[in-house]
């Protein structure tokens, strides 16, 4: 039977052992030797069914087991358990950077890309160790020949190409990216009919394009390109912010849902709005919550969390675009455009770009997105919706004063480098500086 081996483990690391395999059989033998060696606790499974049967626990007896995949991830992350077994099933979508390390593959698939993907399940943000990768692997069948051949390639290329990429597997999964997973298939298939002497050359004719001299070129192109480019050149274009900057958005947002926040080393803890408990699993309350990548799956906030997406909804739900700043944070009037393509028939993922324009007296400035975030967050730290403001301009200026940015604004478009045919830039937010309606000593900057 493909896939199914007899292994012998010995772990040598203090944490968890992640093994990938394909068939539900060889998963039930895993399990089952793993049960026996290092007790009945010691490893749960993930797999299309939740559900794993045959499974001996070292005594004879043979019982079904189940479990859904999230809460095997979970017990497996957390400790609980020092193995996980896993088919194709864990392939995508789930996280296991936080305890693992070391994963074994115990059965080949017949797309290479899938080896990568699995590796990629422990090789995520948050590892602070080296991922230890091991393969399980019967010489004799097709299968670990075939591997031999696919392997020899992929070592070629990266000789040919090692000047111009550190990381051979960067290389290996660009090479493997370029090739058709038809063409894994035909290989494997076609290639119990090949003598064992005649495979290799077999091999080299039917991946004439895979690492021949087409694909040579076409790689060496792309990181022969990146090699030479000078990324100090365009550093302007580059965002310089990362998840931190969307910490004084989220605490300004609980705050205007009336919810206390509190900060210390460990992150933020607060209350969470009745507006954004409408998502199941939303809890009530969260403490030590970060926007840091390194921080557990459980404490690591960012767009994409269901409390970030909420308040970002909320926010955006929000009618009023014209606000009232202190002049002494922001002298000068802000009109923020959103700019996107007037024509919808381009393929790209961009939608839609943000940018503003700050009207000085001696001439408008234009900022980038993340430059409107850098500077927005200043003032927010500052707490300007506890003054009232007295705007410096009335409505007719004001209307007079967007005709005029909104005008600069597009002569400035083509220089952006804009991923639209026709750019078209569409206003969504005015913030007027004036001066302070009361004592300015009740300013309590806020963290």
């Amino acid at each position: 039977m493909r896939g199914v081996y007899t292994v012998n483990l010995v772990s040598t690391n203090r944490g968890e052992v992640h093994l990938d395999c394909a068939p539900i059989t060889t998963q039930s033998l895993l399990l089952s030797k793993l049960l026996a060696e290092y007790g009945p606790d010691s490893a749960t499974f993930i797999n299309g069914d939740g559900r794993a049967e045959g499974v001996s626990d070292g005594t004879g007896r043979e019982r079904t087991l189940t479990e859904p995949r999230t809460a095997a991830a979970e017990r497996f992350n957390a400790g609980t358990v020092r193995f996980l077994v896993s088919t194709e099933a864990a392939g995508e979508g789930i996280d296991l950077q936080r305890n693992c390390h070391t994963l074994i593959h115990v059965d080949l698939p017949w797309n290479p890309m899938r080896m990568h993907q699995r590796v990629g399940r422990l090789n995520r943000y948050g590892q602070t160790r080296r991922v230890e990768v091991f393969t399980v692997r019967n010489p004799d069948t097709v299968e670990s020949r075939i591997w031999d051949q696919l392997t020899g390639k992929l070592r070629q290329i990266t000789l040919a190409l090692g000047q111009v990429m550190a990381n051979p597997e960067d290389l290996e999964q660009l090479v493997l990216g370029m090739s058709s997973p038809a063409m894994f298939r035909e290989l494997f298939a076609e290639a119990r009919d090949v003598p064992p002497d005649d495979l290799t050359g077999w091999f080299d004719t039917k991946t004439a394009q895979f690492g021949g001299r087409d694909a040579l070129d076409a790689v060496r192109g792309l990181v022969g390109n990146a090699a030479r480019f000078d990324f100090g050149q365009v550093s302007a274009l580059i965002p310089k912010l990362d998840l931190p900057a969307l910490k004084p958005f989220f605490k300004l947002m609980l705050r205007l849902n009336e919810k206390r926040v509190k900060e210390d080393g460990a992150g933020l803890a607060f209350q969470t709005p009745d507006a954004w408990r409408k998502a199941p699993g939303v809890a009530s309350a969260y403490a030590a919550m970060a926007f840091d990548r390194a921080a557990g799956e459980k404490q690591a906030l960012g767009v994409g969390h269901k409390l970030v997406d909420a308040a970002i909804a909320q926010a955006r739900a929000y009618t009023a675009s014209v606000a009232g700043i202190p002049d002494d944070l922001l002298p000068d009037p802000v009109f923020v455009f959103q700019v996107s393509d007037r024509v919808t028939t381009g393929t790209g993922v961009v939608r839609a770009v943000t940018v503003a324009v700050i009207d000085r007296a001696a001439g408008r400035e234009l900022l980038k997105d993340w430059q409107v975030i850098e500077r927005l967050n200043w003032v927010s730290k500052k707490d300007p919706r506890r003054f009232d403001v007295r705007p410096q301009i009335d409505a007719p200026s004001a209307g007079a004063a967007v005709d005029a940015a909104t005008a600069w604004l597009a002569g400035q478009l083509t220089p952006l480098d804009l991923p639209f045919a026709f750019p078209t830039a569409r206003l969504t937010c005015v913030l007027i500086p004036g001066p302070r309606i009361g004592d300015p000593s009740a300013d309590d900057p806020a963290d």
